[in-house]
């Protein structure tokens, strides 16, 4: 039983995550995290303008936004910040 423990210890996703934090990523490994992190910014970005979009003046004037501005912002491309 004990060495069961152990195993588990040495496998949960915090022992992992303590193991990641003092070693560097492979250099493809940061690649691909890199990609992946900026796919979802990109679909972040295009979400929350799309939702922006759809404010009417009265709920972007609510939260302190200037409708000419919330224009201005959904009028970007996704990839642009």
């Amino acid at each position: 039983m004990y060495q069961y423990n152990q195993a588990l210890k040495m496998h949960s996703p915090l022992a992992l995550t303590g193991k990641l934090h003092h070693q560097p990523l492979p250099p493809l490994s940061r690649l691909a995290l890199t990609l992946v992190l900026t796919l979802v910014n990109w679909d972040l970005r295009r979400r929350t303008r799309k939702d922006l979009a759809r404010l009417p003046d009265h709920l972007l004037h609510d939260v302190g936004i200037d409708p000419q501005h919330a224009h201005h912002e959904c009028g970007k491309p996704f990839w642009r910040d």
